[in-house]
């Protein structure tokens, strides 16, 4: 997984959506502990990546709009 390799896979969706659920924010320095240990280093790095974009933006996610605020992360827009 790279940050222009399309939409991640449902699984990882999901895992992150759970994630950012419990916790109750997308700041990558709150979910890693959850999430770090279920991916690469290289697979973090853009995980983290597209969560600080949504935290530093004050955007959020969930089912419905998963998808579309990665692809906008990835064009490089909010």
């Amino acid at each position: 997984m790279s940050k222009n390799s399309g939409v991640p896979p449902y699984w990882v969706q999901k895992l992150v959506l759970n994630a950012v659920s419990m916790v109750g924010t997308c700041d990558p320095d709150e979910l890693i502990h959850i999430l770090e240990e279920e991916f690469t280093p290289e697979q973090w790095d853009v995980l983290s990546g597209f969560l600080s974009h949504l935290h530093s933006n004050q955007l959020t996610i969930g089912s419905g709009n998963f998808e579309s605020r990665y692809a906008q992360w990835q064009e490089g827009g909010n």
